[in-house]
């Protein structure tokens, strides 16, 4: 009969305030903690991710020209090579005939290879990634700025906002004043 009078009490305090909580008893919602939680971690985001975004573009340029000065060197190097040939070709006497058809074997070899490496450089400079463009690097620069878009964005899973917030967080603590 306690209990019964208990859950009573209980029941016409819920009734009697409109948010269902119970007098003397503080209470929460998970998704205003949630939103607070991600509000709070975009703004930690905001500056580092237009500083990291910009890097990252840097960065890939910085590799782009790294590969482009190693095809340079490569190609440099067949252009010697075949260059070398040549001249040792034309040195030969004409009535050393053998020595004349190995020198020019060699001589088109070294061409051969030039040629691919040209071909394989092209291939590589056409399939590559072009350089950023002032309104691809503004791009940029507007999701970092607009990261709420980017955290709210149908392509963004819940997964995916989870890891970041666990990058980000180790503990939330809740105290009342």
């Amino acid at each position: 009969a306690r209990n019964n009078v208990h859950r009573d009490l209980r029941q016409r305090h819920l009734r009697q305030k409109p948010d269902g909580q119970v007098p003397g008893r503080q209470s929460l919602s998970g998704s205003h903690l949630d939103a607070f939680v991600v509000e709070q971690a975009l703004l930690a985001l905001e500056p580092a991710a237009l500083e990291v975004s910009l890097q990252v573009a840097a960065d890939v340029q910085a590799r782009r020209d790294e590969l482009h000065a190693h095809w340079r060197q490569r190609l440099e190097r067949a252009k010697f090579e075949a260059d070398r040939a040549f001249r040792q070709y034309n040195v030969v006497d004409p009535e050393n005939r053998l020595v004349a058809r190995g020198l020019e074997r060699r001589w088109e070899q070294a061409l051969a290879e030039e040629q691919l490496l040209r071909d394989a450089y092209a291939r590589e400079a056409a399939e590559a990634p072009k350089v950023l463009t002032d309104v691809e690097r503004e791009g940029i620069r507007a999701i970092a700025r607009d990261l709420p878009s980017l955290w709210h964005a149908e392509t963004t899973t819940v997964r995916d906002r989870q890891t970041v917030l666990r990058h980000l967080i180790d503990s939330v603590a809740v105290t009342v004043d």
